[in-house]
């Protein structure tokens, strides 16, 4: 009985989860698009952990403080969700308290120069 019960528990589970984690079409959609702009390779800070690495090849820099970035540095805001049950692939932060020059949006995303 406890055997059956655990195997559909594990079941249910595997089909609600996603754990895809970095591999979610959301995140490989996101570094595709932005992979189309110009960004002169200038070092990219971001929220995500590897999105544009994996993805595009793109090599970025984990910040979950991008208050403490200096002026001119750009940041990849990740809005989507995590898409991971077990890791974080995208942290949240507070961008309100710093000025900022919104470059590009894209759907799940803001690409944004410190002012």
């Amino acid at each position: 009985m406890y055997g059956g019960f655990t195997l559909v528990l594990a079941t249910i589970n595997s089909l609600t989860s996603n754990a895809m984690g970095i591999n979610d079409p959301h995140y490989k959609q996101l570094a595709a698009l932005f992979s189309e702009i110009n960004f002169k390779k200038e070092k990219i800070y971001t929220n995500s952990f590897h999105v544009l690495d994996v993805h595009q090849k793109i090599y970025s820099e984990f910040t979950d403080t991008p208050s403490k970035l200096k002026q001119g540095d750009l940041f990849f805001w990740v809005t989507l969700p995590n898409y991971d049950a077990g890791n974080s692939s995208v942290v949240t932060v507070d961008i309100s308290n710093v000025s900022w020059q919104e470059l590009d949006t894209f759907e799940g995303g803001k690409l944004l120069r410190k002012k």
